[in-house]
């Protein structure tokens, strides 16, 4: 495996494949992928085209991370300079073809957690609602080299461009978590999934949105015959798609009865509104007394006097930092619905 000098040197010698769309640098066989490596990078080409064919799991960096609440960590593969460049001309080129489902807003442009949640939040019409969410179980290593396969000859791609696009997809013959292909295939392959769903929400008179590998189906009912029938049918739809639903990351919230509010996507929902949850506004509070400002109820009164104060924080205080994530998220949250008002997705 590249070690980390490696990969800078790599990195530092490749030049940008913005220029060509993915099927011109690949071309049509090994000689012409080879050819095109070799002018975009004399020094370095063609061992990376060899070390693609060979095994280009060689050419990813692994990174852990630790889960959120838990003592396990999430293994991230990132790919060398040269191989993401790759990989950003083959999605560049997979976002002319084709797009996901209008359910999905993870990895979208426009689109975020927030987004998601708004939509949740417009079809709440009535004071027996229901949030059903679901967690799908290792998304991105479930799904395999042969369903990339699939979806590029799908979408035109030729054997050859097949091939070396599912080389440099995949880590070691599964979906790659870090490679900038790997949330619209991801997206892609759930596509019948969405369809599927969204239309048991609309049949009940609700809606369904997807954040990655975090489900959302809300309809307007509390009756537990209804509900169990929708969770049923939730998992049947997971499995069928080739995924499996996480048993510990599922959980049914009926606003009016159970719960006057719900969260999804690490939002909040009430009837038509969306908010980060209490926690991370008491977070926001907290920052507010570090940087001395005097205590508000005004979540956007607070915030931009939180922005304010970081910016004006010396440039290594970490709370410089944190104040600003805070407000940058917490503006993400209250445009999210003016941007889907925009658009004409609400």
């Amino acid at each position: 495996m590249l070690d980390r000098q490696d990969l800078t040197t790599i990195q530092s010698k490749t030049p940008s494949t913005e220029s060509l769309t993915f099927s011109q640098i690949v071309g049509n066989n090994f000689k012409d992928f080879k050819k095109q490596m070799m002018q975009r990078s004399p020094k370095s080409g063609a061992y990376l085209a060899h070390q693609i064919m060979i095994d280009a799991s060689k050419l990813y960096h692994i990174v852990e991370v630790e889960k959120k609440g838990t003592t396990e960590k999430r293994k991230c593969y990132a790919p060398c300079y040269s191989l993401k460049q790759l990989q950003k001309a083959l999605l560049r080129e997979i976002e002319t073809k084709t797009q996901p489902h209008q359910a999905a807003h993870g990895f979208r442009k426009g689109r975020s957690n927030a987004t998601a949640a708004h939509v949740v939040a417009s079809e709440m019409k009535t004071t027996k609602y229901t949030v059903i969410n679901q967690d799908l179980q290792k998304a991105f290593p479930t799904m395999k080299s042969r369903q990339i396969r699939k979806i590029l000859r799908a979408l035109k791609f030729n054997t050859w461009q097949v091939h070396i696009a599912a080389k440099i997809c995949s880590y070691r013959g599964e979906l790659a978590t870090g490679s900038p292909t790997s949330p619209m295939l991801l997206n892609l392959e759930l596509y019948r999934l969405d369809e599927k769903l969204s239309a048991v929400a609309k049949k009940h008179g609700g809606t369904f949105v997807r954040y990655a590998d975090d489900l959302t189906l809300s309809i307007n009912t509390h009756k537990q015959k209804v509900i169990n029938k929708i969770k049923a049918e939730m998992r049947k739809t997971i499995i069928k798609a080739g995924f499996i639903a996480h048993p510990q990351k599922r959980k049914v919230t009926r606003i009016g009865k159970d719960s006057d509010k719900a969260e999804t996507v690490g939002i909040s929902l009430t009837k038509n509104c969306t908010r980060p949850p209490q926690r991370q506004r008491r977070v926001l509070f907290h920052l507010a007394k570090a940087f001395n400002i005097a205590t508000t109820s005004a979540d956007e009164m607070l915030s931009s006097k939180v922005r304010n104060a970081a910016i004006e924080a010396e440039k290594d205080d970490p709370l410089k930092w944190k104040g600003l994530g805070f407000f940058a998220y917490f503006h993400c949250v209250k445009n999210a619905q003016q941007y889907l008002l925009l658009t004409g997705q609400l």
